[in-house]
């Protein structure tokens, strides 16, 4: 059974795609047009879950038939792109799109230990070096910055950066929840590439949050080999993303 949550809910973080609903709804709970967030319930287990965060949906299930259906209540409604598991993914084959699998890595207790040149770079500073570094097409600026404006108020995401002389070096993103840690918006200024600057964030962050997974998702095969010389794991579920044929997105705000 498959319903919409209350706002006192929470979502039992048995996945790093569920962990990524859980954030969404601690940012917004379900607060139309931002986002809405459905649990799906087996003999009153928590086995599932659906984020919708405007036009960008994220699914998981831990059974086929929680699978079956949160693909069937996916396909009545209206998203741009899709992060799910690979058996929901499979109830899906009549949606036309591109499909692009995703790599899921965790660590715990890596080596912390406190950076000295760590800052906390603008959110300008930020998104110039995700523009310079990362293959995808990032969401507008004015979007992303109310977005993670809105988080790091509520608590649940900080952003550091090393600096040089030529400006920010390198950056990454964690979003922290009922212990576990999310990594995002990782990147590194090309001519600062293989100098040890992510370890280092990494090891900033790890001394921050003594004892949390840490997790993170990539699209980039380089990336996971680099994610795995730092410590983490390629966990086992599978995931793959979606993208519409057709895209209409308006982005964020």
């Amino acid at each position: 059974m498959i319903r919409l949550l209350e706002r006192s809910r929470e979502i039992s973080l048995q996945s790093p795609l569920s962990l990524l609903c859980a954030l969404d709804f601690a940012a917004y709970e379900n607060r139309y047009p931002f986002s809405q967030v459905w649990e799906w319930k087996n003999q009153g287990m928590a086995e599932g879950c659906l984020c919708l965060f405007y036009s960008e949906a994220t699914a998981w299930a831990g059974e086929e038939t929680g699978a079956a259906e949160i693909a069937e209540y996916l396909s009545a409604l209206s998203w741009d792109s899709l992060l799910c598991t690979r058996e929901i993914a499979r109830h899906l084959q009549d949606i036309p799109g591109r499909r692009k699998p995703i790599w899921t890595l965790g660590a715990r207790e890596l080596p912390g230990r406190e950076e000295e040149r760590t800052v906390h770079p603008s959110e300008a500073e930020a998104y110039e070096l995700l523009s310079m570094s990362v293959r995808e097409i990032l969401p507008s600026f004015d979007g992303w910055y109310c977005d993670r404006n809105h988080r790091a108020r509520r608590g649940l995401m900080e952003t550091w950066g090393i600096r040089d002389s030529q400006g920010l070096a390198a950056t990454l993103t964690a979003s922290g929840l009922d212990g576990q840690v999310y990594l995002s918006d990782i990147a590194t200024r090309p001519d600062c590439r293989g100098q040890g600057y992510f370890r280092r964030l990494l090891g900033h962050v790890s001394a921050q949050y003594p004892g949390r997974m840490l997790r993170l998702l990539t699209r980039e095969e380089n990336a996971c080999r680099i994610y795995q010389r730092a410590g983490f794991v390629i966990e086992k579920e599978n995931i793959v993303t979606i993208h519409k044929e057709t895209n209409h997105a308006a982005g964020i705000f």
